[in-house]
């Protein structure tokens, strides 16, 4: 569940929710990994990236977070 997820890695880098799912994205220098929980339920995906979709300051903004990227000056 989220909640598991949450207690086992802490907060995520960001936490988008919508009417069909919520995703914790969590940022480690180059490499970023997704959880996703279609329908709130238990985890269903996990996506590893090694071109994160949030250094992308216009994917950060679509998703909402007003956080700087990690490692960055702005």
């Amino acid at each position: 569940t989220e909640a598991e997820t949450l207690a086992f890695l802490g907060e995520p880098y960001h936490r988008d929710e919508d009417d069909d799912e919520i995703i914790l994205f969590y940022e480690d220098g180059t490499v970023e990994t997704q959880f996703e929980f279609p329908g709130r339920a238990r985890l269903r995906y996990i996506t590893i990236s090694a071109n994160p979709l949030l250094a992308d300051p216009l994917q950060r903004a679509q998703y909402g977070c007003t956080k700087p990227w990690p490692g960055s000056a702005s």
